[in-house]
């Protein structure tokens, strides 16, 4: 940059110069000479004698560019993961809780979501799902399943005809396709508090426990495939009582699959085993139990981004318990 400036000023004196002897023209070879010493610096003596010098600047400045870009793929993936965690305040006549922990920081953008929102005077739907893979595809992916599923739940459909429509639709639009071929689970229920009766459909996803106010607890069951893969697949509902003080625990497989060793998984025996150990602990408590007693049987480490949602019906307002 300096030799230009030096070339610059040499050719502009040598153009008002009357005189070969005159002090204008000596000062325009002057600049000249100055601006092939300056060549000499930048090419010979800094690109040539350290280059390492060069080499490094490049390098802090590739740096800070790739650090500003991830820094916005951080923003945007931030932003993504919160749309897909986020929950009413309060709903009236249950009590909820729920947790999301990814596995890594860098994979904190995974695929599951869950939700819980008002279909009617008396009913309540209640989705959690996993898309496979993590990343921004994933999420876009995760997105767009959560949101099919919860529009077609406003339909007053039941819960297997929520997830049949919802297949259709992200397989005859290629939204898996475009996600890099992943599909999803995903559990879908309708709590009817003047019936006390749960219908269900689980789509491939992990099935879920009542817990019931005596203490006990029962396996729900898979009734359906996975979505985004066959999009003839068959869905089927189920039925289970949900009388007040019964609470309904869904999770993602990240929490059964915690392992201590290759062969030693939580499970849904561990699962059932923190509930049955707590039968007093309220629906805001639990996904945080859940979550230590899991995380302590790892030893602190997870091998898949999870999820938990708990959802009690309730004889007063609801205050859920949100925890990140």
């Amino acid at each position: 940059a300096l030799s230009i400036g030096a070339t610059v000023i040499s050719e502009l004196l040598f153009t008002v110069y009357s005189s070969p002897f005159g002090p204008t023209n000596m000062v325009g070879h002057l600049f000249k000479l100055i601006t092939f010493y300056l060549i000499y610096k930048a090419v010979v003596q800094t690109a040539l004698s350290r280059p390492y010098a060069l080499l490094f600047r490049e390098l802090k400045q590739s740096e800070e560019a790739l650090r500003e870009g991830e820094r916005q793929q951080r923003q945007i993936a931030d932003v993504l993961q919160e749309a897909l965690l986020t929950t009413p305040e309060r709903i009236e006549g249950i009590t909820f809780g729920h947790l999301y922990r990814p596995s890594t920081l860098a994979g904190r953008v995974g695929g599951d979501f869950y939700d819980v929102f008002t279909l009617g005077p008396d009913s309540v739907g209640i989705i959690i799902g996993d898309v496979s893979g993590h990343g921004l595809d994933a999420a876009a992916f995760t997105s767009l399943a959560r949101d099919t599923i919860k529009a077609f739940a406003y339909e007053a459909v039941t819960p297997s005809e929520a997830l049949r429509r919802a297949n259709l639709v992200t397989v005859k639009t290629g939204a898996t396709a475009r996600a890099g071929g992943h599909f999803l689970t995903a559990f879908y229920g309708v709590l009817d508090l003047e019936k006390e009766e749960l219908s269900y459909s689980a789509a491939g996803h992990p099935p879920g426990v009542i817990r019931r106010v005596d203490g006990s607890t029962e396996m729900l069951e898979v009734t359906s495939p996975v979505i985004g893969v066959f999009p003839e697949a068959v869905f089927r509902d189920s039925y289970a009582p949900m009388r007040r003080g019964d609470m309904l625990v869904l999770y993602t497989d990240g929490l059964t699959e915690c392992r201590a060793t290759q062969t030693e998984f939580f499970g849904e025996d561990g699962v059932r085993g923190v509930l049955e150990s707590l039968p007093d602990s309220p629906a805001a408590a639990v996904p945080q139990q859940l979550f230590e007693a899991a995380f302590a049987f790892c030893r602190g480490t997870l091998v898949d981004d999870l999820a938990i949602l708990t959802v009690a019906s309730d004889s007063g307002p609801a205050t859920p318990g949100a925890q990140r």
